[in-house]
């Protein structure tokens, strides 16, 4: 049973890469013939971006709060820092697999689309590996700080369908883009949407601060341009990562003490109102 849904799981997640590399393939080719397939790359790479920060949301309270060896890690002599490291670790290997099924077909396409050389390969790798650091941190700073003031999201039940509407969200959207792309729509219509939303998107661009390096190291793969902007970004994202998990560690197993505390007393109280209950029964 364990290897069939391995099976289908490795079969679904090929399945969906190949569906993102055949949209990228499509809209790509339609673009190189007005000149504006760069803009393709930077809309991938600051919608993936977006979807890195709204996933760390829901998966930032699963890792973080809801995750069976918060328990076991407390009582243990290990250092803070370490926790939430192994912790902002796990987020950011699960948002490469998100990458992997959106992210990395646009990159391999782009590059063999426009015929680019290894140095591109290499840079595409190491962006794609730094992209996801910084909303992964950012968010669970703000997540933890809401934690720590509020009990809004303290239901692991409202999480898992927060999560399951987020999947949902993301095949709908694959599913979009890949119908797009099958539609009978003429390639000046294609170049003019594009546009359109790389727009919208330059208004906005001050929200989406590692994507401007990235996209330019990408675009200068050849030069020192390019090199400089690999060093920007490496150097902003280990600065993000070494600054927010010291201030995590700060207040993250406070919170993670108060909320056993509460749960524990919570049980307790329920344990004992049954027991009261019973004795009263019996008695009377």
């Amino acid at each position: 049973m364990k290897l069939k849904k391995y099976f289908l799981f490795v079969f679904a997640f090929a399945y969906l890469m190949g569906f993102m590399g055949y949209t990228s393939y499509e809209a790509i080719k339609d673009l190189m013939i007005f000149k504006i397939e760069y803009i393709y790359l930077k809309l991938a790479i600051m919608g993936m971006f977006t979807f890195y920060t709204m996933q760390t949301i829901i998966a930032g309270l699963n890792v973080l709060f809801f995750s069976k060896d918060v328990e076991t890690l407390l009582p243990l002599p290990i250092k803070e820092n370490k926790i939430v490291m192994a912790k902002m670790n796990v987020l950011i290997i699960s948002e490469y697999l998100t990458g992997l099924l959106i992210l990395a077909p646009v990159l391999v396409v782009y590059g063999y689309m426009l015929k680019l050389g290894a140095l591109y390969y290499l840079l595409a790798t190491l962006g794609f590996l730094l992209l996801p650091v910084i909303p992964v941190i950012l968010m669970s700073l703000i997540v933890t700080t809401i934690m720590k003031f509020t009990n809004i999201i303290r239901n692991k039940n409202v999480v898992q369908y927060l999560s399951i509407i987020l999947t949902i969200v993301l095949v709908l959207v694959i599913e979009f883009l890949g119908g797009t792309a099958n539609e009978n729509v003429t390639q000046e219509d294609v170049a003019n949407n594009i546009t359109s939303i790389n727009a919208i998107a330059d208004e906005y661009s001050y929200l989406y601060m590692p994507v401007k390096p990235i996209y330019e190291m990408l675009m200068n793969y050849n030069n020192l341009k390019g090199l400089e902007s690999l060093i920007q970004i490496s150097i902003l994202s280990i600065a993000v990562y070494i600054v927010g998990t010291n201030l995590l560690s700060k207040i993250y197993l406070r919170i993670i003490t108060s909320l056993n505390k509460s749960g524990k007393k919570k049980t307790k109280k329920t344990i004992e109102y049954k027991i009261t209950s019973a004795r009263k029964a019996f008695f009377d």
